[in-house]
């Protein structure tokens, strides 16, 4: 499901080096500093010395950041009807069991995506389009097409990110999923939404004014994200955007599109999918600080 996807992608990304994973930001100081956006970075927490991402041994930590990115979302009265508090409670109960049995549901799916990842200390978002591709449990692949061709993927037991412009791509053979948290082990396929999450409507709008707007925060605190905005279309409880708030106040949004679900290896979706081939003319190597275990092709 695209709730999985894309926490846990995020949370994969931290065993990435930073100056491989990513982007050069595009300035869009322009853009109107509106007050959800306020809200939802002072709403991330801070560590005892100031909010950063983890990183993997002998790659750079993100430097600490104040709250207040520009962000496209605008604000909004409840995304719930102004009803009883009781009402609102059975409607978003309804709506989480709509939204775990529709996940539960989810064997494999493909989409396309739009990621705005918004810096809080540059003030700037960076925008990427790709294709998305993610099968149970916890195989998936972000193939980049703008505005620099890459790949993550996660095959069950490694995590690759292939740069074929640069001509390198980078390994890390002991990937554990099951060395993540428990509220990000959900994520990769494990749990219930309520054990993992404390789920509550999102005061906010970033889909259509009728979507289903869901604040979910880990119930043990982690430092890989702070909360998950979820957007979910009302007929099919499906989630049509992700929104993932880092502990550094960063926000990383994805917007989805054109998705299809449980195509199977009919509709192209198979164990290879997931699996990297090696590309001519691209060095594969191991990420800093990342374990020696054999890789073909890796020394």
């Amino acid at each position: 499901m695209i709730l999985l996807s894309t926490a846990a992608f995020y949370a994969a990304l931290q065993f990435v080096p930073v100056d491989a994973a990513a982007p050069a930001p595009v300035d869009r100081s322009g853009a109107r500093p509106d007050h959800l956006a306020v809200r939802l970075a002072a709403a991330a927490p801070a560590g005892p010395s100031g909010p950063s991402a983890p990183s993997v041994a002998g790659a750079p930590r993100a430097p600490a950041a104040p709250a207040a990115p520009a962000m496209t979302a605008v604000p909004a009265a409840p995304s719930t009807p102004a009803t009883s508090p009781g009402a609102q409670d059975a409607k978003l109960d309804a709506v989480v069991d709509a939204v775990q049995k529709a996940y539960e549901g989810t064997r494999d799916f493909r989409g396309a995506f739009t990621q705005r990842f918004t810096y809080t200390m540059l003030r700037r978002t960076q925008e990427s389009t790709g294709v998305v591709t993610y099968a149970r449990p916890g195989r998936m692949r972000w193939d980049y097409a703008q505005p620099a061709r890459k790949s993550f993927l996660i095959d069950g037991r490694a995590l690759w990110l292939v740069q074929p412009e640069d001509k390198v791509a980078f390994v890390n053979a002991c990937f554990q999923q099951d060395g993540l948290t428990a509220s990000v082990a959900f994520l990769f396929g494990d749990g219930k939404l309520r054990e993992q999450f404390q789920v509550s409507w999102f005061d906010g709008t970033f889909g259509d004014q009728t979507d289903h707007h869901l604040l979910l925060v880990p119930r043990q605190p982690n430092q890989m994200f702070a909360r998950l905005i979820l957007v979910v279309d009302p007929a099919t409880a499906r989630v049509k955007q992700s929104v993932v708030v880092d502990t550094a106040g960063n926000v990383n949004q994805f917007v989805f599109t054109r998705l299809e679900f449980n195509m199977g290896p009919k509709g192209g979706v198979d164990d290879k999918t997931f699996v990297y081939a090696p590309i001519p003319g691209v060095q594969a190597q191991r990420m800093p600080g990342s374990c020696d275990a054999p890789v073909a092709g890796v020394k």
